[in-house]
């Protein structure tokens, strides 16, 4: 018996480590969150570097040593500015985390919740919490991930549901609980193919002063990149009407339905609600400006994988008129 076990581990790892890798521009659901996240993420970062952090069991708090106004309050020094909360639930083989973040007034502003069934994940300590890090990829021996952001109490902003199914893994994303497209995954020893599925959605969304509506119609298509083993770096791509198209096609229609039409409204959720934390300046540190390199590495990660190149090109036009406005300023020496 232990000897068919062990034969049957050894045939499993050998399948995973047979796996076909799927070509870089097929993106991770932590490189698809952090289109959208990454700002909030720098926020964490920058609160470290603004205010002076108190820890308890639970949560962290931040506070100033001079008078700050936030959400066109003054606060006295020593007051609570924000506050960061996590908790932990193990049952089982589930485990569920939830990250609270609370703004000016302890007013809660955002929350993060996390569910794992399966495997051998451990939960986030506050070292990866203060510094904005979650984990999304679904994990060997994970049955099912569950992802989600909301803000305040109740309203839902995105979800992220990502099940292993018997051949695969089947991912489903949704915005103001709105679906927004699904990801299959189908692996075999000699390919790997992916499946993008889009849907039109209608939504309405409120995060304090700001309103967002949008009401769309057409008929859910999909978009499929096939990777072989043989010849070696072999990917292949199809439209709706399962016609071969090019990878550039392929990326255009990616761009157009899920980094335009949801991952960029999504950050427009993100940037408002962050208007709700305290205010913040970008810290130096040595000659580097940390908010500048954050949003370097982001373009070169989109660059690297061909995903979006409107974005990297906007950013830089931005980047230009910043620097004929003075505001970004060169500390090298002369040469380099």
């Amino acid at each position: 018996m232990k000897k068919l076990i062990t034969l049957f581990l050894f045939l499993f790892i050998s399948s995973v480590q047979a796996r076909v890798e799927l070509p870089s521009s097929i993106l991770t659901p932590n490189q698809i969150v952090e289109e959208f996240r990454g700002a909030f993420r720098v926020k964490l970062l920058e609160l470290e570097r603004n205010y002076y952090a108190l820890y308890s069991d639970r949560s962290i708090s931040y506070r100033s040593h001079e008078p700050v106004t936030c959400d066109n309050k003054s606060y006295p020094p020593g007051s609570n500015l924000a506050r960061v909360e996590l908790t932990s639930k193990q049952s089982g083989d589930d485990l569920f985390q939830s990250i609270r973040y609370f703004g000016c007034g302890e007013k809660l502003v955002m929350q993060e919740h996390l569910q794992v069934v399966g495997g051998n994940d451990k939960p986030l300590t506050f070292s990866q919490v203060r510094k904005g890090e979650i984990s999304l990829n679904l994990k060997a021996g994970e049955k099912k991930r569950f992802y989600r952001i909301l803000y305040g109490d109740q309203t839902e902003l995105f979800s992220l549901s990502q099940e292993a199914t018997p051949t695969g893994e089947f991912h489903e994303y949704k915005i103001a609980r709105q679906l927004a497209f699904q990801i299959t995954f189908l692996y075999s020893e000699d390919s790997s193919r992916v499946t993008y599925k889009y849907f039109p959605y209608n939504l309405k969304v409120q995060i304090g002063q700001s309103e967002w509506t949008m009401n769309m119609g057409f008929t859910p298509y999909t978009n499929i990149a096939n990777a072989f083993s043989q010849p070696r770096n072999y990917v292949t791509y199809f439209d709706s009407s399962n016609s071969q198209v090019s990878e550039g096609t392929f990326l255009t229609n990616f761009g157009y339905n899920i980094r335009e039409r949801t991952l960029d409204r999504l950050g427009s959720f993100i940037r408002v609600l962050m208007n709700e934390l305290p205010p913040t300046a970008v810290v130096s540190t040595g000659t580097q400006n940390q908010r500048l390199l954050e949003e370097l590495r982001l373009n070169y990660t989109r660059l690297l994988n061909n995903t979006e190149p409107n974005l990297v090109r906007n950013y830089l036009q931005e980047l230009i008129l910043a620097a004929e406005k003075g505001q970004v300023q060169d500390n090298r020496p002369a040469g380099q």
